[in-house]
């Protein structure tokens, strides 16, 4: 369930704030194809990745990872 919350959140915060992969992956430092895999939960970050996420997304880590939040609600259509 944590990270079902974790993907869903990454996604939902990424476009509210109208970003692509491609601009968090520059601002990670990573490849796009790398983000792309923590996005779509086929790579684990660590908690140093997690705190730039979190750093990039103006959010708190808590927050990405739904814990003591509710679940960002969908502000997108994901069809």
């Amino acid at each position: 369930m944590l990270k079902e919350n974790f993907r869903h959140n990454l996604r939902v915060l990424r476009h509210e704030k109208e970003w692509s992969q491609e601009y968090i992956a520059q601002q990670l430092g990573i490849s796009t194809i790398g983000y792309y895999k923590i996005e779509a939960g086929k790579t684990i970050p660590n908690l140093d990745r997690l705190e730039q996420l979190a750093n990039v997304l103006e959010v708190e880590i808590g927050t990405l990872l739904g814990l003591g939040d509710r679940i960002l609600p969908i502000s997108y259509n994901e069809h």
